[in-house]
């Protein structure tokens, strides 16, 4: 037979000749739960993360602080001494066309970060319950109360393993 014969034969006789394309699919599900690998953070990688992350653990302090600006320096001094006098700090505020503004619980960096360094060095200098001598901020004089030091306590290793074990695993497992 020639090619015409066997291409016409081929075609009247296709389903003869294939059959339906076959795929297998396997699936394995993995999750923490099955996973073999050592998850458990060894005492050395514990103590290799508490020393990469010392700062986080050192003791520090944060203060909550109630403060207005003042476009002058002389203003801020003026108003800083009538609150020294006996005045409240919102009502010499209210009294001047201010209006106060409240943060709580912040560290010295971040109070730097919204106000100024020299602000923050006030602030951090004063005692709770006193009035910060006025310093120089981004848009003016600031006029600041510290209204409370809160004093956290470094913590030890043996204090955060727990902490840093947990956190290690969790890593683990997402790799």
């Amino acid at each position: 037979p020639g090619d015409d014969a066997i291409k016409s034969y081929f075609a009247e006789n296709l389903a003869g000749y294939t059959i339906p394309e076959r795929r297998t699919l396997r699936f394995g599900i993995l999750n923490s739960d099955n996973v073999t690998a050592n998850l458990v953070p060894t005492p050395e990688e514990i103590s290799a993360r508490f020393e990469q992350n010392k700062a986080q653990y050192a003791a520090r302090e944060t203060r909550s602080v109630t403060s207005f600006t003042v476009p002058t320096e002389e203003g801020a001094k003026a108003i800083a001494a009538q609150i020294r006098a006996g005045k409240s700090l919102d009502q010499a505020a209210r009294d001047a066309n201010f209006n106060t503004s409240k943060v709580t619980d912040v560290d010295q960096e971040q109070y730097a970060a919204s106000a100024s360094f020299a602000a923050a060095q006030s602030v951090f200098a004063a005692g709770e319950g006193e009035i910060a001598e006025p310093a120089q901020g981004t848009l003016g004089w600031i006029v600041a109360r510290v209204d409370s030091v809160t004093s956290i306590p470094e913590r030890t290793l043996a204090e955060v393993s727990e902490e840093i074990g947990n956190a290690l695993a969790i890593e683990k497992r997402a790799v």
